[in-house]
């Protein structure tokens, strides 16, 4: 086990890129601090903390508490989901929402400290507690009932078992399929239920069931007509991706020469507003900045993502010695 900047890592390091910034949130990071902030409202206070050396400072709207460096035995964080209203009224959405807090030991005995509370992005909550353990020289250990449980429990590159993508490999080509997806249908449900809306709309006001039945079946078919089923191949020296529809028609989006690729990274897209979800995908970043960076695989879960990334650097690296 490596160790990074001063503590033991269970599991791979993101970064700045791997994610977005949510809204209503701020990240400050300098050499030895880190400094998080959650603007506050009417009615929920502002939290800010800082992590140093020494210690972790928590800003909770007046109420300033410190933790001392050698009471913090570890921070983990853990998800959950909540029911979310869409702009739609009446109609509410599953979303993945996060808690960040620290276990701090003092004389009562181990307890757990709460820092952030139903942060929308796993990235950003991960990234927090990487960063906050390597400036305090913390090692990364289990806590039960963490998010990252079960991925540092088998810390190895296994094909995911969600349901986003498939995978197959022999001795010529590496392929990654979009599957049938729960994300997608998720992601789905705001338009659908935006043509529903529209169509008993148009119904009332036409007062015309043919009309209604005509704009509904073509909304049907521009929803269908989508390319939205990714296939990602790798074979010789070409990196391809294509993209397909319900009616089996594809484009390519994607062809280049596997020298013109530099890596590929796992990203997460932070949620504009509290009621959507995060959106996993994959960047494909070129060398020397040749094209801007091209984002495949958008809604996939995060064990997907970094599937794929890892092992597309992995096959980069193997035939062109270069890649992450």
């Amino acid at each position: 086990m490596n160790i990074i900047g001063g503590s033991k890592r269970m599991i791979k390091d993101i970064f700045q890129h791997n994610f977005s910034i949510p809204k209503k949130y701020v990240l400050e990071q300098t050499a030895g601090r880190l400094f998080v902030a959650k603007k506050g409202s009417l009615f929920i206070p502002k939290v800010e903390i800082t992590v140093t050396p020494g210690g972790i400072e928590t800003v909770v709207g007046n109420k300033k508490s410190y933790y001392e460096r050698n009471s913090i035995k570890q921070l983990f964080y853990k998800g959950y989901f909540v029911m979310r209203q869409t702009e739609i009224k009446f109609i509410f959405n599953k979303v993945l929402v996060y808690d960040l807090e620290m276990v701090v030991s003092d004389a009562s005995g181990d307890r757990r400290v709460e820092l952030l509370k139903a942060v929308p992005s796993g990235y950003f909550t991960r990234f927090i507690e990487q960063e906050s353990e390597k400036i305090l020289c913390i090692d990364d250990c289990l806590v039960e009932g963490e998010y990252d449980f079960n991925k540092k429990s088998n810390n190895d590159i296994s094909a995911p078992d969600a349901k986003a993508v498939g995978f197959s490999k022999n001795s010529a080509e590496v392929v990654f399929e979009r599957k049938n997806d729960p994300n997608i249908a998720n992601a789905d449900m705001y338009k659908i239920s935006l043509v529903i809306t529209a169509a008993v709309i148009l119904l009332i006001i036409s007062d015309s069931m043919p009309v209604a039945l005509v704009f509904t079946a073509l909304s049907c078919i521009f929803y269908f007509w989508q390319f939205k089923k990714d296939t990602l191949s790798i074979n010789d020296n070409c990196f391809e991706v294509v993209k397909r529809n319900t009616f089996g028609m594809k484009k390519t989006v994607l062809s280049a020469k596997l020298s013109e690729i530099d890596y590929v990274r796992s990203f997460e897209k932070a949620p504009d507003s509290d009621r959507q979800n995060s959106c996993f995908m994959i960047n494909v970043v070129f060398k020397n900045n040749s094209r801007p960076p091209m984002s495949l695989f958008n809604n996939v879960d995060a064990h997907s993502a970094e599937f794929i990334a890892d092992t597309v650097n992995i096959e980069l690296e193997s035939k062109n010695g270069f890649g992450l």
